[in-house]
């Protein structure tokens, strides 16, 4: 029942292209997937901008993508972007559901517990998109059910397949990795602990050969191919906090998104019934490897976040795979108390947390949904109306789909070309600005057949080109864009 209400909240984005907040980053991804539609190889993973050789580059473990466009070849293209969303959202509804199934303690109130800590604004949005950090914490609750599974059963293979499914997690996003780390961790003091040293052998070989793929990977097919084609859609630096300063900016980032990687109504939830827990005169056992599993994972958020905090200032999806995970390690942690009580008020609480909570984050799915999202007092633009149905328009206009163009004045390396279905190049304000030779060897490197702008900043061409704007002819227009076509042939 609770899959099929957050489903009908998604049924109206269900063919949209990428769109609202970080449609920029959404599209990045979802143009990997465009190139694999086209045959593309998995190993060359490759965008619609051109900046690099044929738009190849360096990204992370690029399963989704490749997946989806492999099943939407099977059927039809025009199913891919209700693929990629549903893929994402099918794996993560299985993590919540294999992790609520391992859980101790009656069926509703893990259920109510799984489905609560899920329902935060930033997780309800990205879970059925196109950006992988939904998809490595989906992996990483499979990997958490894993662990709950051997903690029962003392079986060997669920804890070496929760080790394997947490180091897939860090391969399909990287961060994941404070889980594949914090797991092995608090794994390898459990059985030191209990004296399993051959289970010690066992541990340290499978997480030593796994992180040396995963690095390998990263190296090889990530850092190095970026390095090498100097491509930078996927490459991102480190962000470290060196001073006071930057440890106010980062606190303010993480209190500015407040409110949507987790809600009051989750937040007051989660301490009201830990509070309760703590008057409760039953005595209740805490399993100390998910105790350690926990405490390792903060230290390890910790570490992240003083490497890479700033990055938090501007981009809420960075606390899917980081931050969340850890609340429901956290919520994990209470469930197992919790099932040592027999009161009903633990239910009623977190019944009273799941619908409020739901209430706050389906209001925001469509708000963020928009072109403009409003969020205290801060409006984030992501205008994509002018683009839409894209592909059409400009076969309308005689613009071939096989041409390359480019789009001038806008931000996002892919967006637009994901609109309109072409490859080419993307040109943001500044590089408009600069001088006439950077526009001179891009033409000359990658041969644009067609020239795209949207009408208002039409006029800004001649200013900020003069040279280019001389050399073009209006081709075709409609109500949001112009067509330009150079005078001087140019090989398509």
């Amino acid at each position: 029942m609770f899959c099929l209400v957050v489903s009908s909240l998604y049924l109206k984005f269900t063919y949209a292209l990428p769109s609202g907040v970080h449609s920029w980053a959404q599209a990045d991804r979802y143009s990997l997937a465009c190139r694999y539609l086209e045959g593309g190889q998995f190993s060359e993973p490759k965008t619609y901008n051109l900046m690099s050789v044929d738009g190849k580059v360096g990204v992370e473990f690029p399963i989704l993508p490749f997946i989806s466009a492999r099943v939407s070849r099977l059927s039809s293209p025009e199913f891919l972007p209700w693929i990629m969303r549903g893929l994402n959202a099918v794996l993560l509804f299985l993590g919540l559901f294999l992790l609520a199934k391992n859980l101790d303690g009656d069926v509703m109130q893990r259920s109510a517990m799984v489905a609560m800590v899920f329902l935060s604004p930033v997780l309800v949005f990205y879970s059925f998109n196109f950006l992988p950090d939904s998809t490595g914490l989906a992996i990483v609750l499979l990997a958490i059910a894993q662990l709950l599974r051997y903690l029962k059963s003392q079986r060997n293979k669920n804890w070496i397949l929760a080790l394997l499914l947490a180091a897939f997690a860090t391969l399909v996003k990287t961060t994941c990795g404070i889980y594949f780390i914090a797991l092995g961790a608090s794994l390898f003091l459990k059985f030191i602990r209990e004296k399993k040293y051959k289970s010690v052998v066992y541990l340290v070989v499978v997480q030593a050969i796994t992180a040396l793929l995963i690095v390998l990977y990263d190296v090889v097919y990530f850092y190095q191919v970026n390095v090498d084609l100097w491509s930078i859609i996927f490459m991102s630096e480190s962000q470290p906090i060196e001073n006071w300063k930057d440890l106010q900016l980062v606190v303010k980032g993480f209190g500015y998104w407040f409110g949507q990687w987790a809600s009051w109504y989750q937040i007051l939830t989660l301490a009201i019934v830990g509070v309760l827990l703590r008057m409760d005169n039953r005595r209740v056992v805490i399993d100390k490897t998910l105790l350690h599993f926990f405490i390792i994972s903060v230290i390890g958020v910790i570490l992240f976040i003083s490497q890479m905090g700033k990055q938090y200032v501007n981009h809420d999806y960075y606390f899917v795979a980081s931050v969340i995970p850890l609340i429901f390690l956290f919520a994990v942690v209470l469930n197992q108390q919790m099932a040592q009580s027999s009161k009903k008020i633990y239910m009623v609480i977190l019944a009273l947390g799941f619908v409020l909570s739901g209430i706050h984050s389906f209001e925001h799915y469509v708000k963020r949904s928009s072109s403009h999202f409003t969020w205290k007092n801060r409006t984030i633009l992501n205008d994509t109306k002018w683009m839409n149905n894209g592909d059409d328009r400009l076969l309308a206009l005689g613009v071939e789909k096989d041409a390359k163009v480019f789009v001038l004045y806008e931000f996002a390396p892919n967006t637009p070309l994901v609109y309109l279905n072409r490859k080419g190049r993307v040109f943001n304000h500044e590089e408009m600005t600069r001088e006439k030779q950077n526009m001179d060897y891009w033409v000359d490197r990658i041969k644009p057949r067609y020239f795209i702008v949207q009408k208002k900043w039409n006029d800004h061409i001649k200013r900020d080109q003069a040279d280019l704007a001389k050399s073009l002819r209006l081709l075709a227009t409609d109500d949001e864009l112009m067509v330009y076509e150079q005078q001087k042939d140019l090989p398509n």
